[in-house]
């Protein structure tokens, strides 16, 4: 069978065939890890300013966002945090479980597995979606029976927008 391009209805379903092979991989975005921005900005902006005395133990996995896990959750130092609505299919919206600690500083940080290690130690939430273009993961730096959480407001393509921090204890 011979290909006859001057025919024009062969001509379009080719045509028809570039654009959806070309045109939809176009049209799709690459989420961002926000997860791993937010870690890397801690690695290099807060704990910079903020030592901890003993090496922080860090895990890899991302821990599961839960709004009801202590009453302290809410960033009340970050301005106009409003949660539209309360939806778990807004969590972990880049898709990744762990953070990539390749290139982490040993001299700070120990790695450890999930649970196990002294104090401090150094737990990333799952980033939550507060507004179409509005992230939010948050950094639980815990010592014993105190700590500090750092709220990272993220933009949808991994900009940090704003941070704060808010201590806890229990």
């Amino acid at each position: 069978m011979e290909l006859n391009f001057k025919k024009p209805i062969l001509k379009k379903y080719i045509l028809l065939i570039f654009l959806l092979n070309f045109g939809i991989g176009i049209a799709q975005t690459k989420v961002p890890f926000f997860e791993q921005i937010d870690f890397d900005f801690y690695q290099t902006e807060i704990l910079p300013k903020n030592p901890a005395k003993n090496k922080i133990r860090i895990y890899k996995e991302i821990q599961p966002y839960k709004l009801t896990e202590t009453p302290f959750w809410y960033p009340r130092c970050l301005e106009k945090i409003e949660i539209e609505e309360y939806d778990n299919s807004k969590h972990n919206v880049s898709n990744k479980t762990e953070l990539n600690l390749e290139n982490i500083d040993k001299g700070d940080f120990k790695i450890k597995k999930y649970g196990k290690g002294n104090y401090p130690k150094l737990y990333v939430s799952q980033s939550l979606t507060l507004s179409e273009n509005r992230i939010l993961v948050v950094l639980k730096e815990v010592e014993k029976w105190s700590g500090i959480y750092y709220y990272i407001e993220l933009d949808k393509k991994g900009k940090i927008t704003n941070w704060c921090q808010g201590g806890y204890i229990e």
